[in-house]
């Protein structure tokens, strides 16, 4: 029950604009997300609770299914939220 609540409160941030979404190609080299989105959060005015390192480990570990080596092999969204936080599908 809590986490559809979540779901619905996350994808009600999305519609109303006040999240962003980063679309990370296949392809992209993993050295070039961190920069991808803290570009995208800067351009929201968002000021993102994280920095390059913590994205570029979180990108490794958390979407490794994405992953081939060093570059994306399937595309990745990347969900960036008003206070600083993001998620990554």
């Amino acid at each position: 029950m809590n986490i559809e609540r979540a779901r619905a409160t996350l994808d009600s941030l999305k519609h109303q604009g006040l999240a962003v979404s980063v679309e990370i190609p296949k392809g992209t080299h993993l050295v070039d997300i961190p920069r991808m989105i803290l570009n995208r959060a800067n351009r929201a005015k968002i000021k993102l609770g994280a920095n390059f390192t913590r994205i570029f480990e979180d990108m490794r570990f958390k979407a490794r299914s994405h992953i081939s080596g060093t570059r994306v092999s399937k595309p990745i969204v990347v969900t960036v939220y008003p206070d600083g936080d993001y998620s990554i599908e």
